[in-house]
């Protein structure tokens, strides 16, 4: 007859955690602030989201600077299944053209210092048409092969975002809004945690309550099992009658068993909300009394202050910057690029030390921007419904 209101009283306390009670100490025990304090050092939980907050703060910081150049170092190693082919006759006119002009800059300026005075424009065409004609006639008509196969480069390449469609700002507001989650996260699971270690610290002054209780019905039921042992030496009592003594006597002492299997289970499991070793010597001996008040009732602002209401806020915030990044893919991504040559040798090409230029990125075409635009908004109507 006993179990049926003492279950009704510990859900009542678990349900009623706003309950206010006094507690009875009996000697030494770890108070609930104490409880509290080790959880927030040990509990696994609680260190993921704190971990989770300190990864999203360094990925915040990362894309804080995201706008400073990027500075590569480029080296190739390439080895050709056959030697370049210098194509001669590309470069062909050219090469009689500028060639004939210096044979005529040539004799001009022989004539000019013996003379003092330059060619006739008739005496510079018939140089330069000689020459052409001379020029060409012994010019190459066949394309000459390298001897190296391979060749090797290095140099420094830099790349300096100037433009990206918006991306850089909505990838900060991005890493912004983890970091809020996170730290919304954190308090979230702080609460949750220290919610659950005060409805088991209840829990154990609820059954050392049941406990001292137990204890003192089997004691009083002990020494009347005595009595009635001795009524039935002195034939005072039938000895069927004293059975019912052992009946009652051994009730209470399975019932009295059940509270200190249960006392240890509730410690086991306190101890890993605390995240200590299950088997770490944590003592709590106080009991408790309980009187009901009534329930608190938030008023004004109360729920925005609260972590589920700022968590909710925050996916929406998330889901709005998501889109606003979906969006800026199709837009063009322009940079300043440059390079400098650190080693090149037995090209058959001259580089020079240095080059600079802009380089223009546009996506013109991409199956999934669209998918991602409709997965975007569809995330910004989940959060809001949350």
């Amino acid at each position: 007859m006993r179990n049926k209101p003492a279950n009704h009283l510990k859900w009542y306390l678990l349900l009623k955690i706003l309950a206010v009670f006094v507690v009875t100490a009996n000697g030494q025990t770890t108070s609930l602030e104490a409880c509290f304090n080790l959880a927030r050092d040990h509990n696994m939980t609680l260190r993921q989201a704190k971990s989770a907050l300190l990864s999203s703060q360094y990925n915040l910081q990362a894309a804080k600077k995201s706008y400073l150049p990027k500075v590569d170092l480029l080296s190739s190693y390439t080895y050709l299944s056959s030697p370049l082919t210098v194509n001669l006759q590309t470069v062909k006119d050219g090469i009689v053209e500028g060639s004939s002009k210096q044979s005529v800059n040539a004799a001009n300026d022989v004539f000019k210092e013996v003379t003092g005075n330059d060619l006739s424009q008739a005496a510079q065409d018939r140089i330069y048409n000689a020459s052409k004609n001379i020029i060409g006639s012994i010019y190459p008509d066949y394309n000459p092969s390298l001897s190296k196969q391979s060749y090797f480069v290095a140099g420094l390449g830099v790349r300096q975002p100037i433009f990206l469609g918006n991306k850089l700002d909505a990838a900060g507001n991005l890493a912004q809004s983890l970091v809020n989650s996170a730290d919304i996260n954190v308090d979230l699971v702080n609460k949750e945690v220290d919610f659950l270690i005060a409805a088991q610290y209840l829990r154990i002054l609820y059954l050392n309550t049941l406990f001292n209780k137990q204890q003192v019905m089997v004691d009083a039921l002990t020494k009347n099992n005595n009595y009635a042992q001795e009524l039935v030496k002195n034939q005072i009592l039938a000895p069927y009658q004293k059975s019912w003594t052992n009946v009652i006597l051994t009730q209470a002492e399975s019932h009295f068993n059940n509270i200190k299997l249960e006392q240890q289970n509730a410690y086991i499991e306190l101890n890993k909300l605390l995240g200590v070793p299950l088997d770490s010597a944590i003592i709590i001996t106080d009991t408790l009394k309980y009187a009901v008040i009534e329930p608190f009732k938030p008023e004004g602002d109360f729920w925005e202050s609260n972590p589920v209401y700022k968590m909710a806020g925050s996916k929406i915030s998330y889901a709005k910057t998501a889109e606003k990044i979906s969006n800026s893919f199709s837009l063009p991504n322009i940079f300043a690029i440059g390079n400098y040559n650190l080693y090149q040798k037995d090209l058959p090409l001259l580089m020079p030390d240095w080059f600079v230029g802009v380089e223009l990125q546009w996506t013109l075409f991409n199956g999934q921007t669209r998918k991602r635009t409709l997965a975007a908004r569809q995330l910004i109507e989940e959060a809001k419904l949350a």
